[in-house]
């Protein structure tokens, strides 16, 4: 009989549970629950597809949650009144690794300072790209920002073994896994692709799309093109750029208001309660390991292999920061990227009420890029 299984998963309760528990083990239910904790905390969330290219083969593939909410926020300046708009995305990969556990060898107080974290993988508007301010991939205000003071460029992943005399052992996963087994550099890498095509296939291109369309509807080019600086002898760049500004900054208000847009982007990897995340406290001399810390989440800094694939994303780096978090504490960890994209939120109303001609130069050099 076909059914047979489920004949017997009704009859016997012992068989019953046996069965649950490896059902378990695919991780459908962690993924409704971080799902639950997206809608409680906002955030509209499902799972999706995406187009994963090496070369000219692409392959369809599937990311276990793109979580976004959107906001606008109101900012009076002396120029002009600006209506921004708040895209905040959380995009990643929930993972159930059972019976092992994560072993974060945190980045020391001397070699902090001069790594490269960046979390938003691009805060930019539908019409401009910008940046928080030059330094924005500090590593100083990636802790600012979202306050996630445990880094890490190093995680050795263990399964807990018992032995003979009852006592419990470590014993290191190797990439090579076994069938069964996963990998959360596999996993960090399957977040990468998600996130490589959602930037360029997407968010980027549609943000670029958006404004110039709206530039071309709204008369913007026309007027440009008819400024007597723009086919004027001498330096033609210049006296371009002069003729897209004075022509932008005297423009439809409605225009400039209308198409400032922050697109805030985390990658996130949720790993099943029973895995712990645990911080190796080593030694200040010998580096030995001396104690164990079970913490909440940390800061993953990925390397992928191939650099030169994530070339859109990684900015000239050659890792990107992942956030990896134990389900049990998804809900802090929600609120410290909140947090996080509020202070940036906060940051680009200051800047624009400071300097409202921010957006006019913005502007402009988007626009002299479409030449």
């Amino acid at each position: 009989m076909p059914n047979e299984w489920f004949t017997r998963f009704k009859k016997y309760s012992e068989y019953k549970q046996k069965f649950l528990k490896e059902l378990e083990k695919t991780g459908a239910p962690l993924e409704i629950r971080v799902e639950r904790a997206f809608f409680e905390h906002g955030y509209y969330s499902t799972e999706a597809r995406y187009e994963d290219s090496d070369g000219e083969r692409r392959v369809s593939r599937q990311i276990d949650f793109l979580a976004h909410k959107k906001g606008i926020s109101k900012i009076n300046t002396k120029l002009r009144n600006f209506s921004m708009h708040l895209d905040y995305n959380i995009v990643g990969d929930c993972t159930s690794l059972s019976d092992q556990s994560l072993i974060v060898f945190e980045l020391s107080d001397e070699i902090k300072p001069n790594s490269s974290v960046r979390l938003p993988i691009f805060v930019n508007g539908s019409s401009f790209s910008y940046k928080i301010h030059e330094n924005s991939s500090s590593l100083g205000n990636c802790i600012e920002w979202f306050n996630i003071d445990d880094i890490t460029r190093k995680i050795i992943q263990v399964k807990i073994e018992k032995e003979k005399d009852g006592d419990f052992i470590p014993k290191r996963l190797q990439s090579r896994k076994k069938k069964g087994e996963e990998g959360i550099y596999d996993k960090c890498e399957q977040i990468m692709s998600a996130l490589r095509y959602y930037y360029e296939d997407r968010w980027h291109g549609f943000s670029v799309t958006d404004y110039i369309n709206a530039r071309k509807s709204s008369g913007l080019d026309k007027k440009i093109e008819n400024h007597p600086l723009w086919n004027a002898p001498g330096n033609v760049r210049d006296n371009k750029r002069k003729a897209i500004s004075e022509v932008i900054d005297s423009f439809n208000p409605k225009f400039l208001s209308e198409h400032i847009t922050i697109r805030g982007v985390i990658p996130l990897m949720i790993v099943n309660e029973e895995t712990m995340i645990l911080k190796a406290i080593l030694d200040s001399n010998s580096h030995s390991i001396e104690d164990l810390e079970e913490i909440e989440y940390c800061i993953y800094l990925f390397a992928p292999a191939n650099v030169a694939k994530y070339r859109s994303i990684l900015e000239g780096r050659f890792e990107q920061a992942i956030i990896i978090c134990n389900m049990k504490y998804i809900d802090e960890c929600l609120d410290k990227i909140h947090s996080g994209f509020e202070k940036i939120t906060n940051e680009m109303e200051e800047n624009i009420q400071n300097n409202p001609r921010l957006i006019v130069s913005e502007l402009t050099r988007e626009y002299l890029q479409q030449l």
